[in-house]
């Protein structure tokens, strides 16, 4: 996206004048790709410097651009409008920010403004929201563009606002379930970041990113040594209220609890959940977010009664909150109906798993990781209640999912690998018509 703001000899013809119009807190927000085949990106309306005559002659000029079919325009739904740009503009436009000509807007100017334009779409988006995912798909090229391409022409202050896209959007594929997206947006943030203060806030958002990512994939040591570390700096630079700080303590607790320290996460969440119900209220998604994972943390000590007699408060608590369909919500559901089983009640369990797998599949996808999870549990309650050949289809199917969202050696692919190995062990031992 780093050069897809000027189509400026085409509309030149339009009157508009870019070097005055292209201004960061005025740009003109229909704008055009980059790449190959790009997706579309959606036009917020037309805005620049100048006011509605700037704006009438840059629709003008984006209409002749039509007419000479050098740009589509489109929309992702009723409300969103989409203009696609020929590859030929897009080659025209970088080969004029890499080498520009006398008439040229200055290309700083251009990459700033494509940075700030970016930071307002995607701050206006929700990471958790599954209605706003096909949007961070769209910006996702246009963020990698400009990490490879403008990165190193910025001044600080876009420099951290670009690092903080790239975080942003990092965190939203790892809710959307596609790691290895984040993982790479992540990777460049972090080298981007090399410029700022090994401390500052962008960084430290970014370096928690990172420290996410590798407990996600089962590094749970590695992420809680690199947690600490983001912690310390943000005590001293940010304060032990600051919302950033608890957070930390929060995914510090979470990278205790995967090392089977239950009983140490406990603690730490419990300390946790009083300093948020302080700063931020009871109700506030965060302050719910540690009341699941202290909760999941009492359930994964053997007291699966206790959980599940916690549950629906912060169940109801949620979906009033964020809805009934907010993954949150649904993990809630998920966790309830882990304790429930654990109890032994499998066929209450099954039931429970299978309206919640329907909900996630709805709203979530087949392949984000949260519905991999919920089939994962309702295959369990099938081999739970003994029927090992249904269930070893059932694992089968989540195996080759994982394989490939995941890759073949994540935890959680193994573990749904052990569960067939164990289902085919059980088949041999007792088949049918065996008594």
């Amino acid at each position: 996206m780093g050069d897809q703001f000027r189509a400026e000899r085409a509309l030149g013809s339009a009157g508009l004048n870019p070097a005055a119009d292209l201004q960061e807190d005025r740009v003109v927000e229909a704008v055009v790709e980059v790449g190959q085949n790009p997706p579309p990106i959606r036009p917020a309306g037309l805005a620049c410097q100048g006011g509605e005559a700037a704006a009438r002659r840059l629709e003008v000029g984006l209409r002749g651009l039509s007419s000479l079919g050098l740009i589509e325009s489109g929309s992702l739904s009723n409300d969103d409008r989409l203009v696609v740009v020929h590859p030929m503009i897009a080659d025209s436009n970088r080969a004029h920010l890499v080498h520009p000509q006398a008439d040229d807007p200055e290309p700083g100017r251009v990459r700033q403004a494509a940075v700030a334009l970016l930071q307002r779409r995607i701050r206006a988006l929700e990471v958790a929201r599954p209605a706003d995912w096909p949007r961070y798909r769209l910006l996702t090229p246009h963020v990698q563009a400009l990490m490879g391409e403008a990165a190193a022409g910025l001044d600080q202050e876009h420099l951290v606002s670009l690092v903080d896209v790239a975080g942003w959007l990092a965190a939203a594929h790892d809710w959307m379930g596609v790691p290895f997206t984040a993982e790479e947006l992540t990777d460049a943030a972090l080298a981007v970041g090399a410029r700022l203060d090994a401390d500052h806030p962008a960084l430290l958002d970014v370096r928690g990113l990172a420290a996410h990512q590798a407990g996600l994939q089962g590094r749970w040591g590695e992420a809680e040594a690199a947690y600490r570390e983001v912690l310390k700096a943000r005590q001293r630079v940010q304060g032990d209220d600051h919302h950033s700080t608890l957070a930390t303590r929060h995914e510090l607790g979470r990278a205790m609890a995967r090392q089977e320290r239950c009983g140490e996460a406990e603690a730490a969440y419990r300390e946790l959940l009083k300093a948020k119900q302080r700063v931020l209220g009871d109700d506030h998604p965060s302050t719910l977010a540690t009341g699941n994972e202290l909760i999941r943390s009492v359930a994964n000590q053997g007291r699966w009664r206790e959980a599940e007699a916690a549950f629906p408060a912060l169940l109801e608590a949620r979906r009033r909150v964020l809805g009934a369909d907010h993954p949150e919500t649904l993990t809630t559901r998920h966790e309830l109906a882990i304790a429930v089983a654990n109890q032994g009640r499998w066929e209450e369990a099954e039931a429970a798993f299978r309206e919640i797998l329907e909900a996630r599949r709805r709203v979530q996808g087949d392949d984000n990781p949260d519905t991999l999870a919920t089939r994962h549990s309702l295959a369990r309650a099938m081999a739970r209640q003994e029927r090992w050949g249904e269930a070893e289809a059932a694992f089968r199917e989540v195996l080759e999912t994982r394989r490939r969202v995941l890759g073949a050696d994540h935890p959680a692919t193994l573990s749904t690998s052990g569960w067939i190995d164990e289902c085919v062990r059980r088949q041999r031992s007792n088949p049918p018509g065996d008594e």
